[in-house]
């Protein structure tokens, strides 16, 4: 197919339930694949708990300064989940050593 401009560029079809997207010739390929993720598990739960929990910190400062109890519980409760994905992934390097 080509866009608007007239270039020939890979259009990006949507996938029906349960389908697989393909690689370049053809084999159908997991969305999941494990090659593909570089990092371990544990490391991968271990950066995406501290990122959960800085923009938990962020959000209930920002609830604390602008007098708004939800944003500062919705901030304390992602802290949380951050805290706890981070052990998660403490624990998965563990048994994967």
């Amino acid at each position: 197919m080509r866009d608007s401009l007239g270039v020939g560029l890979p259009v990006s079809l949507p996938l029906k339930p349960g389908q697989l997207a393909s690689t370049a010739d053809g084999a159908p390929r997991d969305p999941i694949q494990k090659e593909e993720n570089k990092w371990k598990d544990g490391t991968t739960d271990k950066i995406e708990g501290a990122l959960h929990e800085a923009k938990g910190k962020i959000k209930e400062k920002v609830g604390k300064v602008t007098n708004d109890p939800d944003l500062e519980a919705e901030g304390q409760a992602e802290r949380l989940s951050g805290k706890i994905q981070n052990k998660v992934g403490q624990v998965k390097q563990v048994f994967n050593k």
